[in-house]
């Protein structure tokens, strides 16, 4: 992650690095896993990206007592933290969903948003069925947001006023579980890959499109 004149490194081991970017200097660094005890250590490490939203460095510690945590990142100091469960492996994004500006990712076991000035969770989406390691980042599309695990398929999900989520999706497509790949949206198009290429449209439901060969569900 590169902000200004600054760059954010996170490794697998929980050790966060800030430097600068035109001399590679140190400015300040931690382990995120010692500073906020976390006792079990994710089985495939620390994967998610900082996120840096009004001037606020966001990490996902996963821990008891800070599962996200904001970080002032200029000088590293913790801002706020939020009680929750273990990290998943996706990364989090920002955006206003609703109306209002929020933190967006998945966490162990749920989806969920979170408040940008204070850490406090809004709202919890738990999928229908278990198991997902939730790798693939949600992705904001037309103000809804995105949704791709291996056990739960393709969700869109809308939002009600306040920003807080309406638990039901407006639309479904069960072909589409991918257990890596995250999506992403071109025009009106969001691809992404399930042992193939998947082209779906984002206005017609989530419906395949296939009208842009090679980039449908057909195999090339």
């Amino acid at each position: 992650m590169i902000h200004n004149d600054l760059v954010f490194l996170l490794g697998a081991f929980g050790h966060l690095h800030c430097v600068e970017l035109s001399t590679g200097k140190i400015v300040w660094k931690k382990n995120l896993y010692d500073e906020y005890g976390l006792e079990t250590k994710p089985t495939w490490g620390a994967c998610s990206s900082p996120l840096i939203v009004e001037n606020k460095l966001i990490v996902n510690p996963g821990a008891k007592e800070a599962s996200l945590v904001a970080l002032d990142p200029k000088t590293g100091k913790t801002l706020w933290k939020t009680p929750g469960e273990a990290a998943g492996y996706g990364s989090l994004i920002a955006g206003k969903f609703g109306g209002r500006l929020q933190i967006v990712g998945h966490d162990a076991i749920s989806l969920g948003g979170w408040d940008v000035k204070t850490g406090k969770r809004l709202w919890k989406v738990i999928p229908e069925f278990t198991g997902d390691f939730n790798v693939p980042t949600p992705l904001a599309v037309n103000g809804n947001l995105l949704v791709t695990t291996e056990n739960n398929g393709t969700r869109l999900y809308a939002f009600d006023t306040n920003g807080i989520i309406q638990p039901k999706p407006i639309a479904i497509n069960e072909d589409l579980n991918p257990d890596m790949s995250s999506p992403i949206l071109i025009g009106d198009s969001i691809y992404c890959v399930w042992n193939e290429m998947f082209c779906l449209d984002s206005k017609q439901e989530l419906k395949t499109k296939c009208d842009m060969p090679p980039l449908t569900e057909t195999r090339a």
